[in-house]
């Protein structure tokens, strides 16, 4: 199969991916940003913010932006990193926690 083929492909998955998923997210009052940021810490448990960037594909002003406001709803922590204080370290907290399960 050639590449633009799987590419495309890729694309139509998500989007139907995103459509189911979307309205078991609008029950929870949890949007697509919020359910990948959370997702990504759960799997990773305590991670660097510019590693969750990384994950996520945006940049880490993006990402900034998007941590104050789930740091304002208590989705998420963030830490200094014990051996580097300028590392930003990201968990979910408990509420987060709960939105997830």
């Amino acid at each position: 199969m050639r590449a633009p083929d799987i590419l495309a492909r890729i694309a139509i998955l998500y989007d139907r991916q995103s459509a189911a998923v979307e309205p078991a997210l609008q029950r929870l009052n949890c949007s697509w940003v919020t359910f990948q940021l959370l997702t990504v810490l759960h799997g990773q448990g305590s991670v660097s913010q510019a590693e969750v960037a990384r994950r996520l594909g945006v940049s880490p002003a993006t990402l900034s932006e998007s941590v104050r406001g789930h740091l304002a709803r208590g989705l998420i922590r963030q830490t200094a990193s014990g051996s580097d204080k300028r590392l930003k370290l990201l968990s979910l907290s408990d509420s987060g926690q709960k939105m997830l399960s």
